[in-house]
């Protein structure tokens, strides 16, 4: 298994640097309706969190990248059961080649974005809180 490059900035906590991706911008850039200068795109430090489940991007990224906004949900925090914007469409690239198309729980703006256990079992990634890295593990079918 091999280690995929990240950082740490408290006890236990690992932190990715990811390429998001409006995954609608990047169809349309590679079949030429758009040029690939139009493609929405931003770089983000994002929290791995095996307590969340899901992707989670704050307000003001999900707004630069122009994500559309499919729904809502309810989800548990440790302020209690709170509704949160879903939106979908947002591609992001980890070490070069592993990457994924997801929906997204969107956050208050200055909140860190985070990367839940979903994506992560999806692209075959486990959090090594101890080596302070992920490692690649085999997907389960």
């Amino acid at each position: 298994m091999s280690d995929i490059a990240t950082s740490s900035t408290a006890k236990d906590e690992i932190v990715l640097t990811l390429i998001l991706i409006n995954s609608t911008d990047a169809i349309l850039g590679e079949h030429g309706f758009i040029s690939l200068e139009e493609v929405r795109s931003c770089v983000v430090d994002a929290v791995v969190s095996t307590s969340t489940t899901h992707f989670c991007l704050p307000a003001d990224v999900i707004q630069q990248l122009g994500l559309k906004r499919v729904g809502r949900m309810s989800g548990r925090t440790v302020k209690g059961i709170q509704t949160f914007n879903v939106y979908e469409g947002v591609r992001f690239d980890v070490d070069g080649g592993i990457d994924g198309i997801y929906r997204c729980i969107e956050l208050p703006i200055g909140q860190r974005p985070l990367l839940g256990r979903v994506p992560l079992e999806d692209l075959g990634l486990e959090p090594d809180p101890e080596a302070q890295c992920l490692q690649r593990v085999p997907i389960r079918v």
